[in-house]
């Protein structure tokens, strides 16, 4: 019961927003040369949606975890927007 997701009042937020923060740490593990990729989603202020982890290929630049994230972060957006939809939720 002492757990749960908070979403402000109505008078808080003139419209209901999804918003998404990413980032990525490029060949962040030392001995395997592996990145670490990470996303966040707020729905009106209120956390819903995260996910951090060790990608499982080695990429050879920056660029190209960025890349990786981002693909990550849309493939999530699409299914929030989506169950979202069906809950007859509107952004």
């Amino acid at each position: 019961m002492s757990c749960g997701i908070l979403f402000p009042n109505e008078k808080s937020y003139s419209k209901l927003e999804l918003v998404e923060y990413s980032d990525s740490y490029w060949s962040g593990d030392k001995s395997g040369r592996k990145s670490t990729a990470g996303y966040i989603f707020f729905l009106g202020g209120a956390l819903i949606s995260w996910n951090s982890t060790k990608e499982p290929i080695v990429v050879l630049f920056s660029c190209e975890i960025e890349y990786i994230v981002a693909l990550e972060a849309y493939c999530q957006v699409v299914w929030l927007e989506t169950m979202l939809k069906e809950l007859k939720v509107e952004l």
